[in-house]
């Protein structure tokens, strides 16, 4: 990708975790609402530049440190620099628009436990790396077909 590195206000989160920006054009991972990022572009699909955020002036109250250093390239988990609190809030707003229809009669609380070591469902890509003459074995790339090279999943059940 030879597209420059962009700075962007991040208005929304999509429902894929990203960030988007006003005019919809952008999606950006490691964005959080009310940022200001720069965004390194890494593909376009569907008249979408997509980006990571490399730098974030004004940091949204809900960013955390992440706690895995592949955060920001593996697609396992798109939400880890939010807090727990607020991934929860989002996730919860998400079903609650799937349900807009046919709204149930009583929302129970969520269940809600650690916000690492939880899943223990994935769909994990395999490959031979020639240059690194070994198996890899995890989650692909955001937004790119290879296994991103990690040596421990945080979010996975061990």
């Amino acid at each position: 990708m030879k597209e420059e590195p962009v700075s962007l206000d991040v208005v929304t989160l999509n429902d894929d975790g990203y960030g988007v920006s006003a005019d919809g054009r952008h999606g950006v991972f490691g964005a959080l609402p009310g940022e200001l990022v720069t965004s390194i572009p890494i593909t376009r699909r569907k008249k979408i530049l997509f980006g990571r955020a490399s730098t974030i002036a004004n940091p949204a109250a809900s960013r955390v440190e992440a706690r895995c250093s592949a955060a920001g390239y593996c697609g396992g988990c798109s939400l880890q620099h939010m807090s727990a609190e607020s991934q929860l809030l989002f996730k919860q707003e998400r079903l609650r628009r799937e349900f807009e229809d046919c709204p149930p009669i009583e929302w129970l609380p969520p269940v809600a436990d650690d916000i690492y070591n939880y899943r223990s469902k994935a769909r994990l890509g395999a490959k031979f790396v020639e240059k690194k003459d070994r198996v890899l074995v995890g989650f692909r790339e955001k937004m790119k077909p290879y296994i991103a090279d990690i040596e421990v999943c945080h979010v996975l059940q061990h």
